[in-house]
């Protein structure tokens, strides 16, 4: 197999490109590692190596998805507000009022997109580790990620699945 995908277990960004390769069946090796590359996630594919989730996603699409079927390319303004919003919730930015934004700005009767696979993330991340109390006060946030909850490239990357998963391989948290 010639993708192997490394992070951590409970690394929203590399959850992103978890559920894209899933989601384009783009077979790959996930590589739970305590010692990782420079950045988390990496993509190595064959000789080269690529940082930054939406970097390998883009990368991704170049190799695998002519018609950025997600619109990872997309160059809309709201798409790629919705994107960096969340990316800042993700790296713990503004929290409570970037949520407070994507629950007024998001559609919820749209076809799955980059910048839902980067809110189910973020909103999975915030659940996960309770970084924000009363999440009910961002009702269609919920329901938005809800949609997609059970497609198999997003239940089988949740935290709890990705700790499961990576424990079964033998990695241990670093101490």
């Amino acid at each position: 197999m010639a993708l192997k995908l490394h992070g951590t277990p409970l690394s929203h960004f590399t959850r992103k490109i978890r559920i894209l390769l899933g989601e384009l069946g783009v077979q790959f090796e996930m590589v739970f590692a305590n010692e990782l590359p420079m950045c988390v996630p990496t993509l190595v594919d064959g000789d080269r190596e690529v940082f930054d989730s939406d970097h390998i996603a883009r990368y991704l699409v170049g190799c695998y998805d002519a018609s950025d079927w997600f619109g990872v390319k997309n160059d809309d303004p709201v798409p790629m507000n919705i994107l960096a919003v969340a990316n800042a919730v993700m790296r713990n930015e503004a929290i409570e009022e970037g949520l407070a934004w994507l629950d007024r700005t998001i559609k919820l009767d749209a076809p799955m997109t980059w910048g839902d696979i980067t809110l189910v993330c973020m909103w999975d991340h915030v659940r996960h580790y309770k970084l924000v109390d009363g999440l009910d006060r961002y009702p269609r946030i919920a329901e938005r990620v809800a949609q997609f909850a059970s497609r198999p490239a997003v239940a089988s990357t949740t935290p709890e699945a990705s700790l499961a998963a990576a424990t079964a391989a033998g990695w241990k948290p670093p101490s």
